[in-house]
C-alpha cells in the first residue's frame, strides 16, 4: 500500500459491517441497505460508478443541467402567465 493510502481505506465497493456472521443478521442489513421503497438506489449507484468513466459523468451533469434550465423556463413561464391573469 501506498505510503498516502496507509491512513485510510481507498474507495471500493462499499462494505457493510455486521456485528454477527448469521443468516438472519446479514438479510436484515442487505435488507435495509437495498431499502425497496427508493428503487435500489443506492445498490444501483455503487454497482455502476465502477464503471464509468469522466466522460460519462461530464454528459450525465450537462444533461442534468439543460434539464434544470428547461424546468426552470417552464416555472418561469407559468409565473409569468399567473401573474398576467392577476
Amino acid at each position: 500500500m501506498e505510503k498516502f493510502e496507509s491512513d485510510f481505506l481507498p474507495p471500493r465497493y462499499l462494505y457493510i459491517i455486521v456485528s454477527k456472521l448469521t443468516d438472519d443478521i446479514i438479510k436484515a442489513s442487505l435488507q435495509l441497505f437495498i431499502n425497496t421503497k427508493n428503487d435500489l438506489y443506492w445498490l444501483k449507484l455503487y454497482h455502476i460508478t465502477t464503471t464509468l468513466e469522466i466522460e460519462d459523468i461530464n454528459d450525465i451533469l450537462y444533461r442534468k443541467k439543460q434539464e434544470n434550465i428547461e424546468l426552470e423556463a417552464k416555472i418561469e413561464a407559468e409565473v409569468e402567465a399567473e401573474s398576467d391573469i392577476y
